[in-house]
């Protein structure tokens, strides 16, 4: 029993539906696409976090495989533990103290760039002319990065005085905003394999102003 006039202290809040621990990896692709489908550029940037929902777990540590090949780079945050990043790829807090209960934490980020149209998780092709263009994207099934793609958008610059009509479209949508044409995929997978659209410009409109088009995916 608590003295008189003192108060125990609190334990510390735990939710029981949680896990422990969580470890969240977030990825943003950008990449860049030619009249023929290759690729002329691609950068992928990552961040990983962690929250520790229990504070009995907050000295844990965790180990990543960690993809070492050439256009790769890692960096820890500067409240982790250098030497154990280095030498196994291991995130935990420098000193001992910890990560803080409760907090979604930055752990790490990357940063991958390449040209090689072998790392694009996808199939482009593209056809066009007098004024209409044809786009079919195919789930790449050698590509084992990633199963699933979500949302992702095909940026497409309009010509000056131009309006274009979107047609047939498949297992996919569009925006326009302002000069650009957003064409979206909601999934592209093993499941969902194909997508496609067709856009119409007028007949004097250069296929060829629209390229390169901007590819992003979150």
């Amino acid at each position: 029993m608590a003295e008189e006039g003192h108060t125990p202290n609190a334990a510390p809040k735990v939710d029981p539906l949680a896990k422990p621990v969580t470890f969240e990896v977030v990825e943003r692709i950008q990449a860049k696409l030619s009249q023929e489908g290759e690729l002329n550029s691609m950068e992928i940037l990552g961040e990983s976090f962690i929250k520790v929902n229990d504070p009995k777990y907050s000295n844990c540590r965790v180990y990543c495989q960690v993809e070492k090949f050439k256009g790769m780079k890692a960096r820890a945050h500067p409240s982790l533990d250098k030497a154990s990043w280095k030498k196994g790829s291991v995130i935990a807090v420098k000193g001992g103290s910890g990560f803080a209960a409760h907090s979604r934490l930055l752990t790490v980020k990357y940063r991958y760039s390449s040209t090689n149209a072998a790392d694009i998780p996808f199939l482009f092709e593209y056809w066009g002319s007098e004024g209409n263009a044809t786009f079919e994207i195919k789930y790449n099934t050698a590509h084992t990065r990633f199963k699933k793609l979500e949302n992702l958008q095909f940026i497409l610059e309009i010509p000056p005085g131009e309006n274009p009509e979107v047609s047939n479209l498949e297992n996919s949508d569009y925006v326009i905003q302002g000069n650009e044409l957003r064409w979206v995929i909601k999934e592209l997978s093993a499941e969902s394999s194909t997508a496609s659209a067709e856009i119409k410009f007028s007949k004097n409109c250069e296929l060829s102003d629209i390229f390169p088009i901007v590819v992003g995916l979150e």
